[in-house]
């Protein structure tokens, strides 16, 4: 894979959808980090360039709205587009996200091709002239 391939980084804790997601990312092209609760995602985060991040919003040690959190509280990765990936399809839950500034909410069991879809979106998006710091 091409090392200016886009990097995701993946939070998620069931084995089988972040291996499987993380497949199908790579599969079109996508480098991708993964890790199983909040807090490893957010270890990662600190030390990767990071193009996307993709959370489950139910994880041990750290949800998906505290990471959220955590990434927009860094003036350096604002512009880090952020998908919540979850099994709540509630709109509460829902609205919560869009208060919080995540980008996309999409629910499982997803589909493939909407999740590339969105994904694409997100990275084919300009960023602001000041995301090349991080």
């Amino acid at each position: 894979m091409p090392e200016k391939a886009p990097l995701i980084l993946l939070a998620e804790d069931d084995r089988n959808i972040r291996e499987t997601t993380a497949d199908l990312l790579a599969l079109c092209g996508i480098r991708v980090r993964s890790a199983p609760t909040g807090k490893a995602a957010c270890a990662l985060f600190d030390h990767e360039k990071v193009d996307l991040l993709i959370t489950d919003l139910v994880m041990p040690e750290g949800d998906g709205m505290w990471l959220l959190e955590q990434v927009r509280s860094r003036p350096d990765a604002r512009h880090v587009p952020v998908i919540l990936l979850t099994a709540h399809a509630d709109t509460t839950e829902q609205a919560a996200a869009a208060k919080a500034s995540a980008d996309a909410y999409l629910t499982k069991p997803f589909d493939p091709e909407h999740l590339i879809e969105t994904v694409k979106s997100w990275l084919d998006r300009p960023r602001p002239a000041d995301a090349t710091a991080r």
